[in-house]
């Protein structure tokens, strides 16, 4: 499996809602993957939201998609059984279509430009209402890495796309229509689905982030 370079200085977002219901005891805190940015988000928030707290609410993190795949998980918030998830913001665009303002390519400059306009209060203040009309609240929202494209065969060239069963983070256009103006299959698939998609060759690659190969591939 080979990286195909074109796609590195693509950013991908990972976004968390919480319900907006009344503070429970216990806060469950879902995510796609282990060992990358959304974990050591998981715990800083663990951290942070139990010393505030003073001991009385407790927060319970699961990795690894351990309460189920990411559109499991997104209708758990909704419907008060997880309190919080984190997965890339592609897959609440159905929530509310604001989410897919960043999916636009070149949206930033640099993972540090992101980071910067991303931690603005002032920003943060103005996401925190996306996704407020389907009952949840955006909470944080960072930059998990640069986007790349890993496939069986290789990508070296236009041609080598065509065809190719490619793995994309959402439905939106911003997704979907690029592979499909290039000759590819785009298929909309969470991140846990990957691996066993691409050994049974049910897929040919997957777009994602670049950190994501070591918690869901490797």
């Amino acid at each position: 499996m080979k990286w195909h370079k074109a796609f590195a200085t693509a950013i991908m977002l990972g976004l968390s809602a919480i319900s907006m219901a009344a503070p429970a005891t216990t806060l469950k805190v879902s995510a796609p993957t282990d060992n990358d940015a959304i974990r050591k988000w998981m715990d800083t928030f663990k951290t942070e939201v139990e010393a505030g707290s003073q001991g009385k609410i407790n927060v319970e993190i699961y990795p690894s998609n351990q309460l189920g795949q990411i559109p499991a998980t997104i209708e758990g918030v909704m419907f008060g059984t997880i309190e919080v998830t984190a997965p890339a913001s592609g897959f609440f665009v159905k929530l509310d279509p604001r989410f897919e303002v960043f999916d636009v390519p070149g949206l930033f400059k640099d993972i540090d430009e992101a980071q910067r306009v991303l931690s603005d209060p002032e920003i943060l203040d103005r996401i925190s209402d996306y996704g407020s009309k389907s009952g949840v609240t955006t909470i944080a929202a960072f930059v998990h890495g640069p986007l790349g494209l890993l496939t069986i065969d290789g990508v070296r060239t236009v041609a080598d796309i065509k065809g190719k069963k490619i793995r994309v983070a959402g439905p939106p256009p911003l997704h979907v229509e690029p592979y499909k103006r290039l000759g590819a299959a785009p298929v909309v698939m969470p991140s846990g689905e990957v691996l066993p998609a691409l050994q049974t060759r049910t897929t040919d690659g997957w777009r994602a982030g670049l950190s994501l190969s070591t918690s869901c591939i490797y």
